[in-house]
């Protein structure tokens, strides 16, 4: 099998697989959890990946920073999106929302970032996002979801995953990384469960988003450290392992003390 081949194959499948079994597991546990699979590096991970096999390990590596200040301009999106459905609907807030992010990636990715000061950068954003963005302590229910949803976000991330890295070369390592995280579950998921759902449970979705972020980080902290020193196969799926693990905590830690709270309601 020629690596043009293998490349198409991993572009094909292995993001839509993703997105099927995350989507199927978020429309049983709520919104909170939802927030967080929308969180994690659904299509920045096969991306980066693919980046490896495709330009090589050094041009995934320096993608990292691109990876992490996207996040910036993804917290920036949960923020603006709060803060605006206060006071008016869906399409305002989501309209603005994605200004915020749009303008907010195009600034960023005028500094030149490495991996340190991206880093950190992301991590004092997470801090003030979650300060700002409130946790709700309500029993949340599943959504069903329709038989579109799954359709419309397999078609969304396979088409980003073709743009970047056939055009990879051309945006370099820094923006590359920057739009791969442009927010297209974030966008689907946030305005569904505005429209759906209402206020709390949107806020707790934008909530989870970035609480999945730190599963996100742990992963590409993996990726950008070990890449060149352990190699693509061994560096990926050590990366998914710390992933999967750091979302699991971080979910248990999220619900426990709303659903302690939840029981203590009923019991009184």
């Amino acid at each position: 099998m020629s690596i043009d081949t293998e490349l198409l194959i991993l572009k094909l499948l292995i993001t839509p697989f993703l997105i099927i079994i995350v989507s199927l597991s978020g429309e049983r546990l709520g919104s909170t959890f939802a927030g967080i699979i929308v969180g994690l590096p659904l299509t920045t991970g096969p991306i980066s990946f693919i980046l490896a096999k495709q330009y090589g390990i050094e041009f995934a590596v320096r993608v990292v920073s691109g990876n992490f200040i996207g996040q910036i301009s993804l917290c920036i999106y949960c923020i603006v999106y709060y803060l605006v459905s206060r006071k008016y609907n869906w399409i305002i807030s989501f309209l603005l929302g994605i200004s915020g992010w749009i303008s907010s990636a195009v600034l960023l990715n005028t500094i030149k970032w490495n991996f340190i000061s991206s880093l950190i950068t992301l991590l004092v954003i997470i801090v003030i996002t979650l300060f700002i963005i409130p946790k709700h302590r309500i029993e949340e229910t599943a959504e069903k979801q329709t038989k579109w949803d799954i359709p419309i976000r397999i078609s969304f991330a396979v088409a980003l995953v073709f743009i970047i890295s056939n055009n990879a070369i051309i945006f370099g390592p820094q923006l590359s990384g920057v739009l791969s995280t442009f927010p297209v579950y974030a966008l689907i998921f946030s305005i569904f469960t505005h429209i759906r759902q209402g206020l709390m449970p949107t806020d707790n979705l934008l909530h989870g988003i970035v609480i999945g972020m730190i599963s996100y980080i742990g992963f590409f902290i993996i990726v950008g450290l070990f890449l060149d020193k352990f190699g693509i196969l061994i560096t990926y799926l050590l990366a998914v392992i710390i992933c999967i693990l750091i979302s699991t905590i971080s979910y248990y830690l999220s619900n426990k003390r709303i659903l302690i709270d939840i029981k203590r309601g009923k019991e009184i």
